[in-house]
């Protein structure tokens, strides 16, 4: 009967590389025909596949990840895509018998025709809507290690923004056009896929639109720069530079992977203004709070 190993996946608020483990029955000398499988939890930031509020969850059958196998000498060996609740085998990789310990990172959304280390992940194809998860390395043994953990997180980072209209003196009339947009953003987030890390991000400085008083924008971790908040309302427009704000009485120099912004503006007939302003969960960075006045 064939052997198999289990591929664990579990999510967390921060990068880590987990030792591989056994399960304890299935050590074997023959290396071609074991089969492996993903189990996973996810934690926050994603809304897909099945996650909670707050991004936590877990992958479920027929959901993919693409597996990126390398030498220990992170040269890469093989790309692969798992879908959960469909058996996998070492010997799908294609891999030669020589090769027995190996380093894996693996990504949700599944990428494809994947040539080199880096990939570079564009959210202006999805208007910075679309989460990607990234797992750290992890090293195992082919034919020993039988239960692979993965840790994936959200290499990206997500700024919120929500008006808090005050109803007794805005009218439905005054907030039916309302559009929040972030401006001046990289759109290209450059990972490393071998080291499982956002390097750095790219492109051409993008604006990305929401017609909604709450919006939501999943961004490349970069330094703020000159990127904006601009608020359309009531005919009017303001706007917020990161930059001018503070988090815990500091300037905010850096969009983290991992973190989100909130920004909570206040609006109302006389006043507008910022009244909270947090990174959190993904991870807390911070938040602002602040106003607007027609």
């Amino acid at each position: 009967m064939e052997k198999g190993f289990l591929l664990y996946v579990f999510g967390y608020m921060v990068l880590g590389v987990l030792t591989a483990c056994s399960n304890g029955n299935s050590l074997t000398a023959d290396y071609g025909d074991e089969e492996f499988k993903i189990i996973s939890m996810i934690a926050p930031l994603s809304r897909t596949p099945q996650l909670d509020e707050n991004g936590t969850g877990k992958f479920t059958d027929g959901d993919q990840n693409s597996l990126f196998f390398f030498s220990v000498n992170r040269d890469p060996i093989s790309t692969y895509l798992y879908t959960y609740g469909l058996s996998s085998y070492w010997s799908d990789l294609g891999l030669s018998q020589e090769i027995l310990e190996i380093s894996l990172t693996g990504c949700y959304p599944p990428v494809f025709n994947q040539r080199t280390d880096v990939l570079q992940w564009d959210v202006s194809i999805d208007n910075a809507q679309k989460d990607f998860l990234l797992s750290a390395p992890i090293t195992v043994r082919r034919g020993l290690t039988t239960a692979i953990p993965l840790v994936f997180t959200h290499a990206l980072h997500k700024i919120c923004v929500e008006l808090v209209i005050d109803k007794t003196s805005v009218t439905d009339e005054m907030e039916k056009d309302v559009v929040i947009t972030c401006r001046n953003v990289f759109p290209v987030a450059n990972i490393s896929l071998k080291e499982g890390v956002v390097k750095n991000a790219s492109g051409s400085k993008t604006s990305f639109a929401i017609a909604s008083k709450k919006a939501t924008f999943i961004i490349p971790p970069q330094a703020v720069g000159d990127i904006e908040i601009d608020v359309h309302i009531n005919n009017k427009n303001f706007t917020y530079r990161l930059i001018e704000k503070l988090i815990d009485g500091k300037p905010l120099r850096y969009l983290l992977g991992e973190h989100m912004l909130i920004l909570k503006i206040a609006v109302s007939n006389e006043s507008f203004s910022i009244v909270g302003q947090e990174i959190n969960g993904w991870e807390s960075q911070g938040e602002i709070n602040d106003s607007i006045i027609f």
